[in-house]
């Protein structure tokens, strides 16, 4: 199989894209970033249900979704993966500490096997932590993208900060500002902001942030006492910030539903 070559070359019959991101989810006609957001409200699920009755296979799931979530290789949702468990160990988890650190230990081990084995996912999580001045050497995307898309949204919101440009336009408004700022692989590819905050000032002004922010006040002020809702609360709280994540259909979808469903029907251990 004639492959793209990864940093050194090394092994160029072989495409390591069909095993991680956007090559590994097209099957599924999903992009990667949403995939890692169900597999990463499949972890609040499974913490949730090893709360309540005693998981014969909960470890064997766990490694599973860990490395699901390393094959999407969407770098802002291994993030979420690891946050997210890490404060159910450190808040929820009534195991002893002996469990917790062997738990970790392995989570380590398949993070660390994954990435050392497929150069696609290694290179991803390197950029996700280099900024490179040469930003159009990037070969997956890396800080330095992501900052030049944030300079350029930041610079387009100064003209219209209280109503944005509008649903419709601020995505036009934005690829515009790319151009004054001769960020031309941006304009050419047509990037959003990569960050739901901006995108939704761009569009709706500081008024509909606020009603976002209010959005997630409440979802974490009914969290108070729902182990479950707190953690899907983090998983868009924290995505929004590198990805914007209510630019698909996909999003807005999973957005609404899980708050609401959270919200509304709470998850509650049930003795026999």
């Amino acid at each position: 199989m004639n492959g793209s070559k990864v940093k050194d070359g090394r092994y160029d019959y072989f495409n390591y894209w069909y095993f991680a991101y956007d090559k590994f989810t097209y099957p599924l006609r999903i992009q990667p970033i949403y995939l890692g957001l169900f597999t990463n409200v499949g972890l609040v699920l499974l913490l949730y249900i090893k709360n309540c009755i005693k998981l014969k296979s909960y470890y064997f799931r766990l490694a599973s979704l860990s490395v699901l979530i390393l094959l999407v290789a969407s770098r802002s949702q291994i993030f979420i993966f690891v946050l997210n468990y890490s404060l159910f160990l450190l808040i929820f988890d009534k195991s002893n500490l002996q469990k917790k650190v062997l738990t970790i230990c392995s989570l380590v081990a398949v993070f660390a096997i994954i990435s050392l084995i497929n150069p696609v996912t290694r290179t991803r999580l390197i950029e996700a932590v280099t900024y490179n001045e040469a930003f159009y050497k990037d070969d997956f995307g890396g800080a330095s993208i992501r900052i030049m898309k944030w300079n350029s949204a930041l610079r387009r919101i100064k003209n219209s900060p209280v109503f944005g440009y509008g649903v419709g336009d601020g995505k036009n408004e934005l690829l515009e500002q790319y151009k004054r700022d001769k960020f031309y692989l941006g304009f050419y590819n047509k990037y959003n902001a990569h960050n739901q905050y901006l995108d939704t000032v761009l569009c709706l002004g500081f008024i509909g942030l606020i009603i976002l922010l209010l959005i997630i006040f409440y979802a974490y002020k009914y969290a108070v006492n729902s182990m479950s809702l707190f953690l899907i609360t983090n998983i868009f709280t924290v995505g929004f910030l590198t990805e914007s994540i209510l630019y698909r259909q996909w999003g807005i979808m999973a957005f609404s539903f899980l708050l609401v469903m959270f919200s509304v029907f709470k998850l509650e251990k049930h003795e026999d």
